[in-house]
């Protein structure tokens, strides 16, 4: 796997980025265990994979700096987690891990507060759910769920877990800057992820997606206000952020849909200036923020959410499939993700998003091709966003949110094209119920919870 994953050709070509990271859950060995775990709830032969995907993570994962939540220890950890739903005790390395993760959430919050304390403005690794402290606090959300974990492990988890709700509280609330009340997630020209993004956004800009926005976050504190844990303020962060989302959608015949980021002039002036950058994905566009939303409805009583959330997908299916501006089948950019999102706001009063989202697992489980290495391929651009070259290059990738693991996992948790629903509807949540493992979890997935809100 690491062989054809990592071969040189195998790169995104304008980044020069290999698609293989071994410790990596979007894109490594954490990654496959995780779908590989998920699958041995059902069936424990798959047990064995899982642990050898996890035996090779350990052995590379000090030469990886640790990341967020997807990629070093906490990848593990993930995969680790999955594994004791599916019966596989670790306790020991359970034991080891969970204390090096909760740690580093444990710093990170503390930098964080020092630097809110000096003034407005944060960067993506102080709030996100893929390399900040939301994906961090949502998986030791997670861990600390273990009715089996060592007391004092699972102790250790959740003092870290409370410190990063309290911080994503925090950072949806607004600031000031400049005389102007702005959201709180304001990312600076100098905490910009790029260079290119600096240049772009030289007074900084508001992210307005799932993965490096305030959607992710919101559904992070959603997840602990229904688990009674969420912080003082989480309420009034998260109905902030959901009005502020409210008041950026966008609309056109079929319903509302979102721009990915807004700059600090169209913050301002309240409307966007030029063509508008919108997708239909699990990072950024309707599904996402759907799932966010709609969660966020549920925890705090706020209908309207929820029914915005059912408006911007069903807005998805209403449009041409070439406006979804997707790339593939995967998780974070293609169908995979639009189908997690369409399944778990399907319901009694959203049937149509139920058969969409058959209708979408049966065209992904259709599309797996046993000629390939990992049975799909990850599509992505020829060249930068921006440019006349529309071309897809077809990458061979293993992980969760840019490989065939995710694409698995979301298939697993949706009860793949048979039905494309998986357990009903869980009573103590109002969403989508999931399947009993055999280390006595119930419930959807781990990759759902942490991907999708669950």
């Amino acid at each position: 796997m690491a062989e054809i994953a990592g071969d040189p050709r195998n790169k995104i070509p304008y980044y020069g980025h290999s698609t293989w990271n071994p410790v990596s859950l979007a894109h490594g060995h954490p990654g496959v265990a995780l779908a590989a775990a998920q699958a041995a709830v059902q069936d424990d032969r798959w047990l064995p994979m899982a642990h050898a995907h996890i035996t090779a993570a350990l052995d590379a994962v000090r030469a990886y700096p640790a990341t967020g939540l997807y990629c070093g220890p906490a990848a593990i950890l993930a995969a680790v987690t999955a594994a004791r739903r599916a019966g596989a005790p670790y306790r020991r390395l359970h034991a080891g891990l969970v204390p090096w993760v909760a740690d580093d959430l444990l710093k990170r919050c503390e930098e964080e507060a020092g630097r809110r304390n000096r003034g407005p403005g944060v960067g993506w690794h102080g709030y996100d759910v893929v390399s900040g402290i939301g994906g961090l606090t949502r998986l030791l959300m997670a861990v600390a769920d273990d009715p089996s974990g060592d007391p004092e492990v699972l102790d250790h988890a959740r003092r870290a877990a409370d410190a990063g709700l309290e911080q994503l509280a925090a950072v949806l609330r607004p600031v000031r800057v400049g005389g102007h009340e702005v959201p709180g997630w304001w990312v600076p020209s100098h905490l910009q992820p790029t260079a290119d993004d600096e240049r772009t956004y030289p007074l900084g800009d508001f992210n307005a997606g799932f993965a490096h926005g305030p959607a992710g976050p919101m559904a992070v504190l959603a997840a602990a206000a229904l688990r009674g844990t969420a912080p003082a303020g989480a309420e009034e962060g998260v109905s902030y952020a959901a009005e502020w989302l409210a008041g950026r959608a966008l609309r056109d015949e079929a319903g509302p849909y979102w721009p990915c980021r807004v700059s600090w002039r169209e913050q301002l002036e309240g409307a966007p200036r030029g063509e508008v950058i919108a997708r239909s994905a699990w990072c950024y566009g309707a599904p996402g923020l759907g799932l966010a939303l709609d969660a966020a409805g549920r925890a705090f009583g706020r209908p309207e959410w929820s029914r915005l959330a059912l408006d911007g997908l069903r807005a998805v299916f209403a449009r041409p499939r070439d406006a979804w501006k997707l790339d593939g089948v995967t998780v974070c950019h293609g169908t995979s993700g639009l189908l997690a999102a369409a399944h778990r706001l399907a319901g009694p009063g959203s049937r149509e998003l139920g058969a969409f989202a058959a209708g979408l697992a049966r065209e992904i489980a259709g599309a797996c091709d046993p000629a390939l290495p990992f049975g799909y391929r990850h599509a992505v651009r020829a060249a930068e966003s921006g440019t006349a070259d529309d071309r897809r290059l077809l990458l061979d990738v293993a992980g969760v949110l840019d490989g065939a693991a995710g694409v698995a996992a979301v298939l697993l948790d949706t009860g793949g094209p048979a039905t494309g629903t998986a357990g009903g509807t869980d009573p103590n949540t109002g969403g989508p119920g999931g399947y009993a493992g055999r280390g006595g979890h119930t419930g959807p997935g781990l990759f759902a919870e942490l991907a999708f809100g669950a």
